[in-house]
């Protein structure tokens, strides 16, 4: 558990300890792994096991709510945007798949001679 400090220093040292863009997710990307219909927590445990029923951590700034950002709550599948950062919270860091390299489309080729 880290404050949201703690866990922007997470993505940075991920970041150089293991490659790649790694950051905090936005409420958009959290709230898409909420299942419903499972029991707490509130998430594929195949696809992400030992997940903690607790809210975690996004980068979303409360509009509303100066000052607060929004976490996903994996026990309730709820969301709440009352969170001031210094309280701790889980974290599950992300990072933009295929790379920007990797997505843009291939060059296009010459025309063959006729």
């Amino acid at each position: 558990m880290l404050t949201l400090d703690e866990a922007r220093s997470a993505a940075a040292m991920a970041r150089v300890e293991l490659g790649g863009q790694w950051r905090l997710p936005t409420l958009d990307e959290l709230e898409r792994l909420v299942c419903e219909d499972c029991e707490p927590p509130k998430i594929d445990a195949r696809l992400f096991p030992r997940t903690t029923a607790a809210p975690y951590w996004t980068d979303s700034k409360n509009r509303w709510s100066v000052g607060r950002y929004w976490t996903v709550n994996f026990y309730t599948g709820y969301t709440f945007g009352r969170n001031a950062p210094m309280m701790v919270r889980y974290v599950r860091l992300v990072q933009n798949f295929p790379p920007p390299a990797a997505s843009s489309p291939p060059a296009p080729r010459p025309a063959a001679p006729r």
